[in-house]
């Protein structure tokens, strides 16, 4: 690469990832979804593709990964996860693209909202009908179901928070730093708690790849010490369910103790 390639590829990455943004990545962001996200940047900046046509793209491709999770095959389910974190990385593309371009608008912010909204509750319960035809255990759907809409309750708290009292309002409410973390000592440590925390959403993908490669390999029941069985994924969906519901009520309580 000459120097002058080189320069623009540098100007690129300022433009797309200042200091300040760079700031809030966690560690997952910083070396997966930064990375593939910036290589969809390089080669989808010079075509005519749009910001909003890319989020199109990208929400439609996270619901066809979703709806592989109903068709009983391990390995369809290890492409569906991988698709998840493509999908996802485009929709930090979107964003390069906008501002390389200079092209933002408020339907690609509402239509990233709306995707979003639509595709985290798809997701689990996707997942939980997925187990219940494996192993015809209907609370998994139930777990998928729970899971899924306290990510969206989890989303759309802090905007609720916002309208009830906007001169208070939470900036960047869609990262739990921000959120959360507004309400800790110490920023730094819960960032770095954040980056560890299996319930980010950006680490709860990664995770579902490596369970899914695992679900290949071991597709039996997990015998807790003679008490019950469940099966690995059936654990996945208690975990998130549990986990994302206390983190709903935890932020509506939080919430509503700083308001007057």
């Amino acid at each position: 690469m000459n120097a002058e390639k080189r320069q623009k590829l540098e100007e690129m990455k300022a433009t797309c990832y200042p200091p300040e943004k760079l700031a809030r990545l966690i560690a997952v962001e910083m070396h997966v979804y930064k990375p593939v996200s910036f290589l969809f940047t390089r080669l989808l900046v010079r075509t005519n593709i749009t910001p909003n046509q890319l989020t199109w793209f990208w929400g439609l491709l996270l619901v066809f990964a979703s709806l592989l999770f109903l068709i009983d095959c391990p390995w369809l389910w290890v492409f569906a996860s991988i698709l998840w974190v493509l999908g996802l990385a485009l929709d930090y593309t979107d964003g390069d693209i906008a501002r390389c371009k200079n092209k933002f608008s408020k339907r690609g912010a509402f239509l990233d909202l709306v995707i979003h909204s639509v595709t985290f509750p798809m997701f689990f319960i996707c997942i939980g009908l997925g187990v219940y035809y494996q192993y015809g255990n209907v609370m998994s759907v139930v777990l998928g179901t729970i899971a899924g809409i306290s990510m969206v309750l989890i989303m759309y708290i802090p905007r609720l928070y916002n309208w009830v009292d906007p001169q208070n309002a939470i900036q960047g409410i869609g990262r739990s730093q921000n959120v959360e973390g507004k309400f800790f000592k110490n920023p730094k440590t819960y960032k770095l708690i954040s980056a560890c925390n299996p319930l980010t959403f950006a680490n709860l993908f990664i995770i579902t790849i490596a369970l899914t490669i695992v679900n290949v390999f071991f597709t039996s029941k997990i015998d807790f010490f003679g008490w019950f069985e469940i099966s690995l994924f059936g654990a996945f969906l208690l975990f998130y369910a549990t986990g994302y519901a206390a983190v709903t009520l935890l932020r509506i309580a939080l919430m509503y103790r700083k308001l007057t």
